[in-house]
């Protein structure tokens, strides 16, 4: 007991000279994705990112569809075939067919640049979850899971296989769950740590609400 008092009491009384400034990122993640610690692998995000682009080529991959799905007013305007035609004067000058034509041009620009985007980042920050995602399990579970996700995400990072930010979330630090989200996070922490040559800064610890 003693051990977890002491916890409690660095967590609540965080280290005042750091700056705030140096918790600011440059950059911002547009979205945050949760998903179960049992689930995670080092190429989860690959096979989200390929799930993505299927999805959007199945139902929006002519410019028509693409239109219509996103509501654009160009989905009214123009047949398929219509696109099939604007689809060439795109691919012969970009810069030409906005000047003519900018709801075409933003149609297949927006087009372009969303499965771009889903092929090099599809995740831009990624939870490995231990909460909501994850569920009550028994201690031995947890325990497992927690290094086994810690060693999943080491070869990710390896890999280059890594969102631009990614972290875990534990269970809340509340009396009841305090000693069990203490641990979790100690294995995690631990075993990334041994398996990485530097502990990545990107890396993020989410706390319940």
């Amino acid at each position: 007991m003693a051990s977890t008092t002491s916890a409690k009491k660095r967590i609540q009384n965080p280290v005042s000279n750091v700056q705030s400034t140096e918790l600011l990122q440059a950059r911002e993640p547009i979205h945050v994705l949760y998903g179960g610690a049992d689930r995670f692998t080092s190429d989860s995000i690959e096979k989200l990112g390929k799930i993505a682009i299927d999805t959007v080529r199945k139902y929006a991959g002519n410019p028509g569809d693409f239109a219509e799905a996103f509501g654009f007013a160009a989905a009214a305007q123009f047949t398929k075939s219509e696109f099939s035609a604007l689809s060439k004067s795109y691919k012969r000058s970009h810069s030409e067919l906005k000047k003519n034509d900018f709801d075409a041009w933003l149609v297949f620009r927006l087009q372009e640049r969303i499965l771009a985007k889903l092929q090099s980042e599809p995740v831009e920050d990624f939870r490995i979850d231990f909460e909501d995602g994850f569920g009550i399990r028994s201690d031995s579970e947890e325990d497992s899971f927690a290094v086994n996700s810690a060693k999943e995400l080491a070869a990710a990072i390896k890999k280059r296989k890594t969102p631009p930010f990614f972290g875990i979330r534990i269970k809340p630090l509340s009396d009841q769950s305090f000693d069990r989200a203490i641990k979790t996070l100690d294995l995690f922490i631990n075993t990334l740590a041994g398996q990485v040559k530097s502990f990545p800064q990107q890396f993020v610890v989410t706390l319940p609400k």
